[in-house]
């Protein structure tokens, strides 16, 4: 096997895991939005909430990052290097690779990447109610869209 071959037959397993632990993520996310539909949150579950949004970007981030890392290499130096990757995985790079996501897919997680900037920059007790719902509600739905574009940028990487 070619080495080439070898290195994005690696990074397709690579992309299978994160994607693995991102399902898990989403699953969670499911699993508060139900508990907090039948009661008041409290505090530590909007907490909770925000907290496990902000893990679903941060694993969508990973994919993409490492796909840049073969592909592309971005400088991740730059301040806006967080926006460049999404804005990169749109791009079809002829004799290089093809997109990987769509600019609609883009679009809804530059506000997840939004969110988590926020969130991250906020105390707890200020996360608002309402919003973390928001949110957690466009991770979930963003998430099979995204999933099955990534699977079919790595089913075009290799051979069959």
């Amino acid at each position: 096997m070619a080495e080439p071959e070898v290195a994005l037959r690696y990074l397709v397993a690579e992309l299978v895991a994160e994607m693995t632990r991102i399902d898990t993520t989403i699953a969670e996310i499911h699993g508060a939005l139900r508990l907090q539909e039948t009661r008041p949150w409290t505090p530590l579950e909007r907490y909770g909430l925000a907290r496990l949004v902000e893990s679903f970007y941060t694993g969508v981030e990973r994919v993409l990052d490492r796909i840049e890392a073969v592909f592309g290499g971005r400088d991740r130096s730059s301040a806006g290097w967080h926006r460049a990757l999404l804005s990169a995985a749109a791009l079809d790079v002829p004799g290089v690779r093809v997109a990987v996501l769509s600019p609609q897919s883009v679009e809804v997680l530059e506000l997840l990447l939004a969110f988590r900037h926020r969130s991250r920059n906020l105390y707890a007790f200020e996360l608002d109610e309402v919003r973390v719902r928001a949110v957690a509600e466009q991770a979930v739905a963003a998430w099979p869209p995204v999933r099955a574009e990534v699977e079919h940028f790595a089913a075009q990487l290799l051979p069959v």
